[in-house]
């Protein structure tokens, strides 16, 4: 099939991508924040677009194929962002917050799991056979294999935790202004926090499939049909199973 076909979801993540990227267009050149935290929030949305296209590019169905037939090396490229928009969104959470932020030599730790990451893809996915690389992608090991399955969970857990800490910190924030102020109404981040929340919802949901994966990898589960009420089937074959017929 020559034509790419997109469904509802493959639109979503393309207009998700276009959007995101749009705004970080507008926050870098509309003027009405810091430079430092202009550059965090526009690094946070090509994050996000990064992240939808990763997610079209290996799940969509007609897509996928057309990138493995052009290059499998352009696979999981757009994964590393789940790596560092937790960080990005922390970090810009503390540049509206604290007068005094700038990016010092300390925030390099907040690259590490970037790092770590992107070592691993490198010894799991990047250096092996073409045909390897094109066999991972076609047959979805990226979700079938543990050390795939686990190194997107940690990855996500992370993820979940820098969203967590941003909340943590507004939270903080506003106990402060209320103890040494009579009105926050001049401070007003309810649309930072509405932001973080909606991320961090998505980012739960994200760590409870990923830990699915990995209870389905470990985990037997005695599954019996009226049919055949003796097999044995473990969940890391049923999702093979329905991969397959989904194809």
């Amino acid at each position: 099939m020559n034509n790419i076909l997109f469904n509802v979801h493959d639109m979503v993540q393309v207009m998700t991508a276009v959007l995101c990227c749009l705004f970080g267009i507008v926050v870098l050149v509309s003027g009405k924040f810091k430079p430092v935290s202009a550059m965090l929030l526009a690094g946070f949305m090509v994050a996000q677009a990064l992240i939808a296209s990763h997610e079209l590019i290996m799940y969509a169905e007609q897509f996928r194929y057309q990138v493995l037939d052009f290059s499998p090396n352009l696979f999981f490229i757009g994964g590393f962002a789940y790596a560092v928009d937790g960080a990005l969104l922390y970090l810009y959470a503390n540049s509206l917050i604290r007068k005094d932020f700038r990016v010092r030599a300390s925030h390099r730790l907040h690259i590490f799991p970037l790092l770590g990451y992107f070592v691993f893809l490198v010894f799991a996915y990047y250096i092996q056979e073409q045909s390897t690389k094109s066999e991972i992608i076609h047959l979805y090991f990226f979700d079938l294999q543990w050390h795939f399955v686990t190194s997107d969970t940690l990855i996500k857990i992370i993820r979940l935790v820098y969203f967590l800490l941003a909340l943590n910190l507004i939270k903080k924030y506003r106990e402060q202004l209320k103890q040494s102020r009579s009105s926050i109404e001049d401070v007003d981040l309810t649309w930072l926090k509405i932001l973080v929340l909606g991320f961090s919802a998505v980012a739960l949901v994200g760590v409870i499939l990923s830990l699915a994966k990995v209870l389905a990898l470990f985990v037997e589960i005695d599954v019996r049909s009226e049919e055949h009420t003796s097999e044995l089937q473990s969940p890391c074959n049923l999702v093979c199973r329905l991969l397959l017929e989904k194809k």
